[in-house]
C-alpha cells in the first residue's frame, strides 16, 4: 500500500466526444474537453490539432530562447544550426 492520493487540482474527467456519459461527481472530478498526459495534449474528439498547436508554440519558444536569441546572432551559422537541432528538434521528435 503506497497511500497515494490525487491532488484536488489534478483531478479531471474526460469522456469521449459526443458521449452521453458524464462524471458521477462533478465537484470532485470536473469534466474537461482536453488534458495533458506525459507532454501530449489529449482532446475528447480525438483531434491532434491542440497537441500540434501546443508543440509548435513550444518549438518557437525554444528557438527564440536559443538559436534565435540576440546572443546567438554572433555565432557562426554552423553553430547556430547545431543549437537549433539540439534545442528545437527533440520537442518535435518527442511529440
Amino acid at each position: 500500500t503506497w497511500n497515494l492520493t490525487i491532488k484536488p487540482a489534478s483531478r479531471q474527467c474526460m469522456a469521449a466526444g459526443g458521449s452521453p456519459d458524464i462524471t458521477p461527481d462533478t465537484q470532485k472530478w470536473p469534466q474537461v474537453d482536453s488534458f495533458v498526459v506525459l507532454g501530449h495534449l489529449l482532446a475528447s474528439n480525438g483531434s491532434i490539432r491542440p497537441c500540434w498547436q501546443r508543440t509548435r508554440h513550444s518549438m518557437w519558444r525554444s528557438f527564440w530562447a536559443n538559436a534565435g536569441s540576440g546572443c546567438a546572432r554572433e555565432l557562426p551559422q554552423s553553430h547556430r544550426l547545431g543549437l537549433l537541432t539540439r534545442s528545437v528538434g527533440p520537442g518535435l521528435d518527442y511529440r
